[in-house]
C-alpha cells in the first residue's frame, strides 16, 4: 500500500519527522470519517482542536473539523 511505498527508502526522511501515525489501514477508518481524525489526535495525545489539519480537499477538511459539544 501507500504507506510501504512511503517508507520503505525511497522517502526515508518522512518517518524520521514523526513519532506516531495514524494508518487508515490499522485504525479501520478513512477520511472524511470523523474516527480517522479522533484516532490520529488520540495517537499524537492531544485534542481534535489542537490539530493543524491541512488537505487539498474539502470533504476530508470537513471530516477533521471536530463536533461541537
Amino acid at each position: 500500500g501507500h504507506w510501504q511505498y512511503i517508507s520503505c527508502g525511497r522517502y526515508g526522511v518522512i518517518p524520521s519527522y514523526f513519532d506516531v501515525f495514524a494508518l487508515s489501514f490499522q485504525i479501520k477508518a478513512l477520511k472524511p470519517a470523523p474516527e480517522i481524525f479522533r484516532a490520529a489526535a488520540r495517537l499524537a495525545g492531544l485534542e481534535p482542536p489542537e490539530i493543524f489539519y491541512v488537505d487539498d480537499c474539502d470533504e476530508h477538511v470537513a471530516g477533521a473539523v471536530p463536533e461541537s459539544p
